[in-house]
């Protein structure tokens, strides 16, 4: 369906309207990626919205009521190297003049590090609008600010809705992107310091 719309909505050359999400912790997630990548060609815009993913208890209980085999990875190192491998090959695809558009979804710092580090290494344009971070609203905070100052185009997803609504979705994030804990670890740090420069200019401007 996804595909469909973005033929028919994502016209070559312009600023895409659809993003496809592809969720890196499914098994053959890389293979569904090129796949649609090669039949977008010349065709249309192919924007992809990279993740590490979602919904794994979901799949698990699936593949269990339905004795197949489970679509999830083993491990989670698996999940980073298949993240971080798409990213690289979309980055390549646009530093070659692709028509494509990646939307860099992690709050992993070293995800983010390293795709930040090929931009540069492919000479991509940091403020490119083919190139894009996002993070939760609330969660690493720190990382969006640190990309969006050194002038990367980084957004933030706006939760919106009731608690009962909101709070299963977030603890869905919390338990599959286990990478949002750590970053919370640093990111207090970081807030500590931040009160205690602006209390000291306050007390040093009295």
């Amino acid at each position: 369906l996804a595909h469909r719309l973005m033929l028919r909505f994502n016209v070559t050359g312009q600023k895409p309207i659809l993003f496809n999400t592809y969720q890196m912790y499914l098994v053959g997630a890389e293979v569904r990626l090129k796949r649609d990548l090669a039949s977008a060609k010349d065709r249309f815009c192919f924007a992809a919205k990279c993740v590490r993913g979602a919904y794994m208890v979901q799949e698990a209980e699936r593949a269990r009521a339905t004795q197949r085999v489970s679509q999830v990875r083993t491990t989670k190192r698996e999940t980073d190297q298949a993240f971080d491998n798409t990213v690289a090959l979309l980055l390549n695809e646009i530093s070659e003049g692709a028509d494509v558009v990646v939307a860099v979804c992690t709050h992993s710092v070293e995800s983010a590090t390293t795709a930040a580090s090929l931009i540069g290494n492919l000479g991509i344009d940091r403020s490119s609008s083919r190139v894009h971070f996002a993070q939760i609203m609330g969660m690493s905070d720190h990382l969006t600010g640190m990309l969006a100052s050194a002038g990367y185009s980084a957004h933030k997803l706006v939760l919106f809705g009731s608690f009962e609504e909101l709070f299963p979705w977030l603890l869905r994030r919390l338990d599959e992107n286990r990478d949002m804990l750590g970053a919370c670890q640093s990111e207090r740090g970081l807030l500590f310091s931040e009160i205690v420069r602006r209390l000291r200019s306050v007390v040093g401007a009295a």
